[in-house]
């Protein structure tokens, strides 16, 4: 490409050359459509012929079907081929007892979806709380069960533990107390001698639960009932929970209502026991909780703060690791409400910031918790959530992602990109007919170059040589660069990036040969043009123009080429 651009800037300083040697007055050459009016066609009779530009663009529009002329399927293939290298171990190869192990797998897998489809009844396509205890039977669940999992790393702190245990162990301890809400909703509090009685505005009298049960006739309905209060689950769920605000409500009632039982100093330390127990039982062996850290309480009355919370954790999470080998810990992100107002939120943020400073290596950052549609967005906390950063106070943020189900950019996603993840697996989806009309775009830029520099020359203002460099820099940018730019889009295979570079580089390199050779067919014809106007002036007037003509220099065999 250097020796084409290097020869046009030869032949126009070897035509400045002879106009200086020849003294013109004409100094610098001009193109025809600059001296001279010329009509409105696409190319002059004497000119350079069009059939050259015009067998280009043909070319330049049949090469994209040539390059991707690849069967459907075996680009489904090869897109499926490129799915499952991206997965999680997609790239590990397996040992023979490996091989024998998945093909076990597979085939329990096989049967049970053949069960499924015999009976109709096929968990996948079956609302969770009616599948549920399907799963539980599963033969695979139970393989999967036992395999390691590694990390969860989204729990909350309420809801880390099967409810069973709360009923049969924690309401069954001494000096458990409950009262019900005008809304209906039960609240629970250990105390000795009984808690001050309550204002009828917030709850009814207090009640001691072991004296309540005894006086009933069926204490396994009494707790079946206080199992389902704790629970999300119904056996309608689908009228129960017609929309995310139903759901909603009753899952933020669960919260309210197991909240007085946690909260109990004994019974917080023997819940994240019980919990981490659970998980490890899953082969679950770290685990990331978001903890609003509400105050936890003595049996006399004794509130504790956040940090006694979190020590609470970090305690217990190394009683667990010194009893169960493998377990790595926990951490905790500290997290609020969003549906909170921003001054709230502020003081969230400076807590969140000094137990960090206090417990590096317990409190993994900040959160967000709560209805995502019915909350603030995070474009409306920006001047809490820049506090770390103008204090110079490095606070890591895990914010929810997807949960909202309002389309994307609305009023929740202002100013954040944390429910915008979901949608970025789309591009994923398009796979190669994505990828094409990605690089389709340029092409269609490159047609565009080919009509107005290669089948119109005469029309255009500038000369060649600038089109050339101009034009010749901008696509070898973007054939150097196109392999590094971000997303996997813009090539499905590696065979697209083959035929579309090779395209591109063979295109770029006979539009700059095209290019030059109409450089010097022009430059010749201005030539020939100066001569013959150098001769008629020299017929008209007897005079010695021809010394003078701008195209007559001390070579004349330039002129006669």
């Amino acid at each position: 490409m250097v020796s084409f651009s290097g020869a046009s800037d030869t032949a126009v300083g070897r035509l400045s050359k002879q106009s200086a040697v020849s003294g013109a007055a004409l100094s610098p050459v001009r193109f025809p459509s600059e001296q001279f009016p010329l009509p409105s066609i696409p190319m002059p009779v004497d000119g350079p012929s069009g059939w050259p530009a015009l067998l280009s663009l043909l070319l330049a529009v049949a090469m994209p079907f040539f390059c991707s002329a690849i069967s459907i399927d075996e680009a489904w293939n090869q897109l499926l081929m490129r799915e499952k290298m991206m997965q999680l171990g997609g790239q590990l190869v397996l040992t023979e007892q490996e091989e024998l192990a998945n093909e076990r797998l597979m085939a329990l897998k096989k049967a049970e979806v053949t069960q499924a489809m015999r009976t109709q009844k096929f968990p996948p396509s079956m609302h969770f709380f009616r599948a549920k205890t399907l799963i539980e039977k599963s033969e695979v669940f139970n393989i999967l069960k036992k395999m390691p999992k590694g990390a969860a790393l989204h729990v909350h702190d309420f809801s880390i533990l099967s409810m069973n245990w709360l009923v049969k162990n924690v309401t069954y301890r001494p000096h458990c107390h409950f009262c019900v809400t005008p809304s209906g909703y039960l609240k629970f509090k250990f105390a000795y001698p009984a808690p001050p009685t309550p204002k009828p505005a917030e709850c009814s009298e207090w009640v001691l639960l072991e004296k309540y049960r005894k006086e009933l006739q069926n204490v396994t309905e009494f707790d079946n009932r206080l199992l389902q209060t704790f629970t999300l689950m119904t056996e309608n769920p689908e009228v129960a929970y017609a929309n995310q605000d139903a759901v909603w409500s009753k899952f933020n009632s669960i919260f309210f209502t197991i909240s007085g039982l946690v909260h109990y100093a004994p019974v917080f330390r023997d819940y994240v026991f019980q919990a981490l127990e659970e998980f490890y039982q899953d082969n679950v062996l770290y685990l990331e909780l978001r903890a609003m850290l509400f105050p936890v309480y003595e049996l006399n009355g004794t509130v504790h703060s956040q940090e006694w919370s979190v020590k609470t954790y970090r305690e217990v999470a190394c009683m667990f690791a010194e009893k169960h080998p493998g377990f790595i810990g926990i951490k905790i992100i500290y997290s609020d409400h969003r549906a909170k107002n921003v001054s709230f939120i502020m003081k969230s943020i400076q807590t969140a910031m000094t137990l960090r400073t206090m417990f590096p290596r317990m409190v993994a950052g900040f959160d967000l918790v709560g209805h995502e549609d019915t909350g603030h967005s995070l474009y409306d906390y920006r001047e809490a959530l820049m506090i770390p950063t103008l204090h110079g106070v490095k606070l890591p943020y895990f914010f929810h992602a997807g949960e909202t189900g309002e389309p994307c950019g609305d009023e929740q996603d202002r100013g954040g990109m944390d429910r915008k993840a979901p949608y970025y697996h789309s591009r994923e989806l398009m796979g190669s007919w994505g990828s094409i009309s990605i690089v389709d775009s340029h092409f269609m830029a490159l047609v565009h170059f080919i009509w107005r520099n290669m089948y119109s020359p005469w029309r255009r203002n500038n000369n060649i040589t600038d089109n050339i460099t101009v034009s010749g820099t901008l696509h070898m940018l973007f054939l150097i660069l196109t392999p590094v730019l971000p997303g996997r889009c813009f090539y499905p295979n590696f065979i697209y990036f083959l035929y579309f570079k090779l395209y591109f580089i063979l295109f770029f390199i006979f539009k700059m040969f095209y290019l030059f050779i109409l450089r010097e067919r022009e430059r010749a014809w201005v030539s020939r043009e100066g001569t013959e106007r150098g001769i008629e002036r020299e017929s008209h007037t007897g005079s010695t123009l021809s010394a003078q003509s701008p195209m007559q220099g001390s070579n004349p065999q330039t002129v006669r080429s």
